[in-house]
């Protein structure tokens, strides 16, 4: 599944959901090698740094389970099963 973070400041980052659960979830950038962990504390999802982003969009594959995988994330984030 793909994903579109939005910070604070505006920036856009296209990224891809390696894994998601209730309260974290780690993601990958193209070109990168590194993965990140997101993680959800009192209803805000916050990057390693912990800088607040929001979910802007998310692009699922058939193979993708969305509703599972949203259903932990949507009450967090901007996302709508």
């Amino acid at each position: 599944m793909e994903a579109i973070i939005r910070y604070p400041n505006g920036r856009r980052s296209e990224v891809l959901v390696v894994s998601a659960g209730k309260f974290t979830m780690r993601i990958v950038s193209p070109g990168s090698v590194d993965t990140m962990e997101l993680t959800c504390n009192y209803g805000e999802w916050t990057d390693e740094a912990g800088t607040p982003i929001q979910f802007e969009s998310f692009v699922v594959s058939d193979a993708d389970d969305v509703r599972a995988i949203l259903n932990s994330t949507a009450a967090r984030s901007a996302a709508v099963v």
